[in-house]
C-alpha cells in the first residue's frame, strides 16, 4: 500500500518527503504533487521504490 511521509522542521523550516510505494512515473507525478503543494523539499532523490519493475495487473514476468 503507498504512502507519504512529510516530515517538516519547525525550527528551521526544511521539509523531507518520502513516497513508498509508488513506482516510476507515478512516483514522479505524486512528487510533483506535493511539491506544488508543500514546496520542494530539502532532499530530493529516488529510493529503490522509483526504479522498481511494474508489472501491469493480469501480466506475468519471469526471470532467470
Amino acid at each position: 500500500m503507498p504512502e507519504i511521509e512529510i516530515e517538516i522542521n519547525t525550527d528551521t523550516g526544511e521539509m523531507e518527503t518520502e513516497i513508498k510505494g509508488v513506482a516510476g512515473p507515478s512516483c514522479e507525478k505524486t512528487a510533483e504533487a506535493i511539491k506544488q503543494t508543500f514546496g520542494r523539499p530539502t532532499r530530493d532523490e529516488k529510493t529503490r521504490d522509483y526504479v522498481r519493475r511494474v508489472t501491469p495487473v493480469g501480466k506475468t514476468v519471469k526471470t532467470g
